[in-house]
C-alpha cells in the first residue's frame, strides 16, 4: 500500500500545474463584446494641386520676395472593396475571484461569440458596429496557461487570456 501511495504522489509531483491547468473550472462570464470594425471601400480621386506661397524680405532697405511653389500629386479615385474584421473579447472571474480580460479575432480558430444557455437573463446592448452582452453566467472551461476555452451553448470557444480588468 505504501508503494502505492508513493507512485501516486511521484505522479502529481511530475504532472505538476500542466494537469491541474487542463481540468475544467466554473467561470462567470459578465460581460461579452463583439465589435465589428470596416476598413477601406471606394473613394473619390482628386485633381494635382500647386500652391505658391511668398514672403517678403527686407535687405538693406530693399524688399523682395521670395516665392515657394508647393505642388500636391493628383489622386487617382479607388474602387478598392470594403474590409470587415471582427473581434470577440469578455470579461470574466475565475474560480478564486481573480477578473480576466480574454480576446479573439474572427478566423483564430475556435473564436466566437459567446452565447447564454439562458438568453432571457442576459442585456444586450448595440452601440454602432459593437454589440455589449452582459450577463451570461456561469459556463464551465479549461485554462493552458494563456488561452482559455469556454463550452457555451453554440459550441468551444477559444480565447487569449490578455490581462485583468
Amino acid at each position: 500500500m505504501k508503494i502505492l501511495y508513493a507512485f501516486a504522489g511521484v505522479g502529481v509531483l511530475l504532472a505538476g500545474p500542466e494537469c491541474i491547468a487542463a481540468q475544467k473550472i466554473k467561470i462567470e462570464v459578465v460581460e461579452a463584446k463583439q465589435n465589428v470594425i470596416v476598413t477601406g471601400g471606394p473613394k473619390p480621386g482628386s485633381p494635382e494641386k500647386t500652391e505658391t506661397r511668398c514672403k517678403t524680405v527686407d535687405k538693406d532697405g530693399e524688399k523682395t520676395q521670395e516665392c515657394t511653389t508647393v505642388t500636391t500629386p493628383a489622386v487617382p479615385p479607388s474602387n478598392a472593396p470594403f474590409q470587415t474584421s471582427v473581434s470577440f473579447s469578455a470579461k470574466i472571474i475565475l474560480p478564486d475571484g481573480t477578473h480576466a480580460e480574454l480576446f479573439c479575432v474572427e478566423f483564430s480558430p475556435g473564436c466566437g461569440k459567446i452565447q447564454s444557455a439562458t438568453p432571457e437573463r442576459t442585456k444586450r446592448t448595440l452601440n454602432g458596429a459593437s454589440e455589449t452582452t452582459t450577463n451570461l453566467g456561469i459556463f464551465e472551461a479549461k485554462r493552458e496557461r494563456n488561452e482559455m476555452v469556454i463550452y457555451t451553448a453554440n459550441g468551444k470557444r477559444k480565447y487569449q487570456i490578455m490581462g485583468s480588468w
